[in-house]
């Protein structure tokens, strides 16, 4: 069995393990004979409530007849925020470290294929009033291979697939296979402590070691109200998710395990949330004069630019604040700042379906005429467009 030490104990403490002795050998073999087994109905409390698990948090998970785990982790990163206090790196390690206020992580295992794959959701959400800006998720795995037959420094790893290219796909942008730390300067940890991998394996066949894995994840903006989800897949039946997975294997003729490691992010959105979009979106106001009435009846052209990688979808009202000789007709309410407040959710939303977009999603590139309102003018002059805010709700990633 493994102990937990720090990296600038590890090379003095330990040695490489290749040479420990045979005596060292066999103590963590009969320390390993007595290790729990764990079967499906057990999933329940085996995590711990960041996701921690394995021999490191004294929470025993094992894969079928003979993987387990000796730790597995998480990380959350900001860039330029100090989310660790004394350690280094500015990561937070989800099993050691308090988030910052607003930024939470909720974790939800679930056993398949008979205890064969795991499959742990981890839904990162944004309470706060202000955006948590380049966020990225990672995932920490050293497991075991038939420790009885294999010891744990007989084993290497394969990289199948490629990584992602940012938020608006699913795939790990990070990856990374290397000795845990126990003799090498830790590497790996430093890149999860630093918020980045390498995207390297140091550990092919060949290159047989103390096989350790970690996944990454570019998340983007997490926006106000707003959450995501990472989905991690650990499996001794070759299951796997996404377009890249890391496969642990052993190079002793006894192991008949092998782990995979994959995983996936909400594809191409990561938050939702209702905010301000007058200073990146184009519109523009057509007017009419109602005779009847007096009032100004107003179509506001609304268009998402090309390139914005964000859609806009199921509310839109506008604000203007009001003055003694022009003024919102009958508003729907106040805004913070005292504006009347009008919403054109349903002249939105009809006008989307009018010309023929199913999704109720204006896209980047849309186009959509939306109205009419009554506008009060005392002169009967159009009101400056630049007086009027336009709210709605904004999915990051760009389309469907």
């Amino acid at each position: 069995m493994k102990a937990w030490i720090g990296a600038d104990q590890r090379a003095a403490a330990w040695g490489p393990p290749r040479y420990w002795s045979n005596l060292t050998i066999g103590m963590i073999v009969i320390a390993l004979l007595v290790l729990p087994r764990v079967g499906v109905a057990q999933v329940d409390g085996l995590l711990g409530p960041k996701g921690e698990a394995g021999e490191v948090f004294e929470r025993p998970l094992t894969f079928g007849s003979g993987g387990a785990v000796h730790a597995l982790d998480a990380y959350l990163f900001l860039p330029g925020k100090d989310l660790n206090g004394e350690h280094p790196g500015g990561a937070a390690k989800l099993s050691r470290d308090a988030l910052p206020d607003g930024l939470s992580v909720a974790v939800n295992p679930t056993w398949l294929a008979a205890g064969e794959s795991l499959q742990i959701e981890y839904t990162i959400a944004n309470s706060g009033q202000a955006p948590f800006a380049g966020l990225r998720f990672f995932s920490f795995f050293d497991g075991e291979l038939d420790q009885e037959a294999n010891t744990f420094f007989d084993e290497f790893a394969g990289v199948e697939g490629t990584p992602g290219s940012g938020p608006a796909d699913i795939a790990p942008d990070f990856w990374m296979v290397a000795e845990p730390g126990y003799v090498s300067p830790g590497t790996l940890h430093q890149g999860l402590n630093g918020g980045a991998l390498a995207n390297t394996n140091a550990l092919p066949m060949g290159e047989e070691n103390d096989v350790a894995m970690a996944l990454g994840f570019e998340l983007g903006d997490l926006a106000p109200q707003g959450e995501t989800s990472v989905t991690i897949w650990i499996s001794s039946a070759g299951q796997r998710m996404g377009p890249l997975a890391l496969v642990q294997q052993g190079a002793n003729a006894g192991t008949q395990t092998l782990l995979t490691y994959s995983g996936a992010a909400t594809p191409g959105v990561i938050s939702e949330a209702y905010g301000d979009v007058t200073p990146w979106v184009g519109y523009d106001f057509r007017w009419r004069l109602n005779y009847s009435t007096g009032l100004l009846m107003g179509t506001l052209v609304l268009t998402n630019p090309a390139g914005s990688g964000q859609t806009l979808s199921k509310e839109l009202r506008i604000s203007y604040m009001p003055t003694a000789d022009k003024r919102i007709w009958r508003p729907d309410g106040k805004t913070e700042t005292g504006a009347d407040e009008l919403r054109l959710t349903n002249a939105f939303l009809t006008a989307l379906s009018r010309v023929g977009n199913q999704d109720a999603v204006l896209d980047p590139g849309e186009s959509v005429a939306i109205g009419e309102f009554e506008f009060y003018s005392m002169r009967r002059d159009p009101p400056v467009k630049t007086l009027f805010r336009i709210g709605s709700i904004t999915r990051q990633g760009g389309g469907d």
